[in-house]
Order: C-alpha cells, then structure tokens, then sequence
C-alpha cells in the first residue's frame, strides 16, 4: 500500500507525531490508520495553502479562480523554501527562482532548450 507523501513543510511535524505514535500502546494496525489520517489531513492543509495563494494571485490578476496558470505559480512559490535549502545563499538562490518565475528560463541566462547529450557509440 502506498502512502500519502508527507507535504516538505510539515515533515518535522509528522516526524514528531510518528516518534509519538511509535511510543503509544496501539497494536500496528491502529498506529498506521491513525498515520495515514495525519498525513491526508497534512496533505489536505498544504493544499488549502496552495488553493488560497492561487486565488489570492488570480485575484491580484483579475483572472477566474480555475486559471491553472495561477495555481501552478501558487505551487512553485510554496516550494521555493525547499528549492533554497541547502544552498549558501540562499537570498540568491531565492532571487532567482523568482527570476525564472517571473520572466521565464531565459531570464536567469539559460538556453533557449536543453541541450542534450549525443552518444557517438553505437552509431
């Protein structure tokens, strides 16, 4: 059975509460019900983030509520603390996520396309 993937911004919370669940006296079934709950309900607060930035820009853009364009702007904005992390700076790193999601990969002094790798051998 697969499990619902715990959203970035909530892994230290569901972290806690499993090393909790591990210590309370529950047979394994109960203890796994009880995560899966926890991780849909995390799941669905990430989403309410990701649906109330995207109205919040669709508004901001005069646009309908459904423009996908908004909501995928919405879901790279909530990931730039991830996409950040781990770099030594991280200002910069910010500054250019915004960047390219602003003004497009060019922007940020990239290629047009991917460049891609031919292999010689075998030819």
């Amino acid at each position: 059975m697969q499990h619902q993937a715990v959203p970035e911004a909530f892994t230290t919370i569901h972290a806690a509460y499993a090393a909790a669940l591990e210590r309370a006296p529950l047979d394994g079934d109960t203890r796994r019900a009880y995560d899966s709950r926890v991780r849909t309900f995390l799941a669905w607060l990430d989403a309410s983030g990701l649906d109330a930035l995207a109205a919040a820009i669709a508004d901001e853009l005069g646009v309908d509520h459904d423009d996908l364009a908004c909501t995928v702007l919405a879901r790279y904005v909530l990931e730039i603390p991830a996409l950040a992390r781990g770099h030594q700076d991280r200002r910069a790193a910010v500054e250019t996520i915004f960047d390219i999601l602003t003004r497009g990969w060019q922007s940020a002094g990239r290629p047009t396309t991917p460049s891609t790798r031919r292999s010689t051998s075998g030819s």
